[in-house]
């Protein structure tokens, strides 16, 4: 644990895990968030919680619904405040009180909070976040950097000892800065045997499209990649649509496109953790005749809000996407195969998968959107 880490204002990371496991939690479940990073990489070092990264925050609901009914103890959810919707369902069915009545500790990284700044996604989640706790009967306690640790501890036990679940909202900075921690890279560096260069296969995907063509690029450093690519490449004969919010939904956003215009050349750069997260509830095997390409770059992790692993290294991708409907689905991670397997991607008239393996190097610093997103919408139905 760094000395930084241990300073940063009265809540740091093992305040909250410790005010965790004082109240019996020794399970937790999330999806990772920026906000949250330090607050999750504690957790990894701790033997006194079982933790599991989750493909989504329903998932994590569900994984902590089946802990809790079986222990008796209560269990730790963490997510960011975007992903919360995605968790109603199996808030509501599973641990109701007038259903199951299982309570529920949340803890979530609050974007966008009223009265910060932020992207325009987070602005808007951020400012919902309060009525869709209210909304499932929860009253959180905002945690601050300067929040006293002893009203957390208070707020757990009481909310516990009464049966309910019970929220910590935790604003940006409160438990550290991001990156603050000194424990050991978040995930291995070598997840897979051999792996492509990410920056070289970022440039070789952009100057393998086909003229005229869309990219629905997913959230996180995807988009803000193709968007450095674009900002250095200058005149540019593809559209691009960055899917700034809405986690694991680009897929579903680029095959609505494709079968709206199924003569045209449309690709989704997808991560491995989006792919997970929403990617598999598509169904492309009523759509042969549509141009649409889904790439996803498999680095095993959540890159952008700390590096926590994902589960891609234990599943066969390919499989799965034979499975969903593609007719063409292959996997690389052999950088000397690259250019030949985009070449037979941008000449498939039918859905193409490609996953590539690919490293977890760095662009440095990313660009983000300088113009309102409606201006690329504007964009694709002008080319269209």
């Amino acid at each position: 644990m760094s000395e930084a880490m241990m300073n940063a204002g009265k809540v740091g990371p093992m305040t909250l895990v410790d005010a965790l496991v004082r109240v019996g939690v020794n399970f937790a479940s999330g999806v990772p968030d920026s906000i949250l990073e330090p607050f999750i990489a504690e957790l990894l070092d701790r033997a006194d919680i079982d933790h599991q990264i989750a493909a989504c925050e329903g998932s994590a609901v569900g994984l902590a619904a089946g802990q809790a009914m079986a222990t008796g103890r209560p269990c730790c959810v963490f997510m960011q405040n975007s992903g919360l919707p995605n968790a109603l369902n199996p808030l509501l069915s599973m641990f109701s009180p007038t259903v199951y009545d299982i309570p529920l500790i949340m803890v979530i990284g609050w974007r966008g909070e009223p009265g910060t700044i932020d992207e325009p996604q987070h602005m808007v989640m951020g400012g919902h976040t309060l009525k869709i706790l209210e909304l499932l009967g929860i009253k959180p306690l905002v945690v601050k950097a300067e929040t006293d640790p002893d009203s957390i501890d208070a707020y757990l036990t009481e909310t516990v000892r009464a049966g309910k679940s019970a929220t910590l909202l935790v604003s940006k900075g409160a438990v550290g800065a991001r990156k603050q921690f000194v424990s050991e890279p978040q995930i291995s560096r070598d997840i897979f045997s051999k792996s492509v260069d990410r920056l070289k296969t970022i440039d070789a995907i952009m100057k393998s499209l086909p003229t005229n063509s869309v990219v629905f690029s997913g959230t996180g450093y995807t988009a803000r990649e193709v968007m450095l690519f674009d900002s250095e490449m200058g005149e540019r004969s593809h559209v691009h649509i960055p899917c700034v919010g809405g986690m694991g939904f680009s897929s579903s956003f680029a095959i609505g496109a494709s079968s709206a215009n199924p003569e045209r050349d449309i690709y989704c750069l997808d991560g491995d953790g989006a792919f997970l997260m929403q990617g598999l509830s598509n169904t492309v095997a009523p759509l042969r005749d549509i141009r649409f390409k889904h790439i996803v770059l498999n680095n095993g992790c959540h890159n952008s809000v700390g590096g926590f692993p994902t589960c891609t290294h234990a599943a066969d991708l390919v499989q799965i996407a034979e499975g969903m409907g593609y007719t063409w689905a292959y996997r690389i991670d052999d950088e000397d195969l690259l250019k030949k397997a985009l070449r037979e991607v941008a000449a498939r008239k039918t859905p193409a998968f490609l996953e590539i393996r690919c490293g977890l190097q760095s662009f440095g610093k990313l660009p983000r959107p300088n113009r309102p997103l409606v201006d690329y919408k504007a964009g694709y139905l002008k080319r269209a």
